[in-house]
């Protein structure tokens, strides 16, 4: 689906680390079945031609290639720790635009300035599972940024990249700050 809504509904890439994650994550060995392998070897090509165009698409590719082979070296991966970290906020969070080249489509200015709840989550979310401690400093102060950041609502609320009448990245937002709280042994306050 491509409805100029970033950071999924914008291109082929997204869709492409998708279902290489979910081979990679099957159950039951799947991915060393012959229909998978073959579609693995076909992803691994995309990827060959059609490189990361920012550090959303490379950070998706990281957690990829944490489950397929061949579709992200180490050094790579240590590239994209390194990124997001440089990226991070003063207040501790992340925000999503930051990590992609996406222009909106109301012609607002494009927020570079605030953290929110997909960028902190999902950043948060990549760097553990690359394998930085939950104790390391930063991600500390990510993970505060979260507990002080849950709306009523149980959401965590990130702004459209596309047009503000459309903040469908709150829901996304939200499941990536979940997923980064258990990755560190942390719990919601809702």
């Amino acid at each position: 689906m491509k409805y100029n809504q970033p950071p999924s509904e914008i291109d082929d890439h997204y869709g492409v680390t998708m279902a290489a994650i979910g081979v990679g994550v099957a159950p039951d060995n799947y991915a060393d079945t012959p229909a998978a392998r073959a579609g693995l070897d076909r992803i691994r090509e995309y990827f060959r031609h059609n490189p990361p165009a920012h550090l959303h698409h490379r950070a998706m590719l990281s957690l990829a290639s944490l489950h397929v082979e061949g579709i992200m070296t180490e050094a790579a991966r240590r590239q994209v720790v390194d990124d997001l970290f440089a990226l991070q906020k003063p207040d501790g969070g992340w925000g999503i635009v930051t990590m992609g080249n996406w222009e909106r489509s109301d012609d607002k200015q494009r927020d570079m300035e605030s953290s929110d709840g997909y960028g902190t989550g999902f950043a948060i979310y990549v760097l553990r599972q690359a394998g930085v401690p939950a104790e390391e400093p930063r991600v500390q102060r990510g993970i505060a940024w979260l507990k002080t950041h849950q709306r009523a609502s149980g959401r965590w609320f990130t702004r459209s990249m596309w047009k503000d009448s459309q903040h469908y990245n709150t829901h996304t937002g939200t499941a990536y700050a979940i997923l980064a709280l258990a990755a560190c042994g942390e719990t919601t306050s809702h």
